[in-house]
């Protein structure tokens, strides 16, 4: 988690990258799936609070990401709810009152950046 001034508010902002997918039902020789259609796609929320994250470490296998729109609260903001569902390392969730797409750059099946 960073911190941005802005205007003498300092706003702290989680960025993260993550490799996506399309499972296809399509079986492969090797017994696995084929996966079709890989991106990096980069998030960017701002204004997080309410943050619970546990378990990084060197693997990051993320099961799903989900996004929740939360009510609007008595100061007329609308929070983020975004849950992050772990196969292996990261999980968690947190809470954020602004977030973008920044990036979505096509990628290899091992994650490398393709043309």
């Amino acid at each position: 988690m960073y911190y941005k001034e802005e205007a003498g508010y300092t706003c702290p902002y989680m960025e993260f990258t993550v490799h996506c997918f399309e499972m296809t039902s399509h079986v492969k020789s090797n017994g696995y799936y084929e996966l079709i259609k890989h991106n990096l796609i980069t998030f960017r929320f701002e204004d997080i609070h309410d943050s619970e994250l546990i378990g990084f470490d060197h693997q990051n296998a993320i099961l799903s990401l989900e996004f929740e729109i939360l009510p609007t609260n008595e100061r007329g903001f609308t929070p983020i709810l975004v849950e992050i569902d772990p196969a292996n390392g990261l999980g968690g969730e947190f809470k954020a009152f602004s977030g973008k797409v920044t990036k979505v750059l096509p990628c290899d099946s091992k994650g490398q950046l393709t043309s």
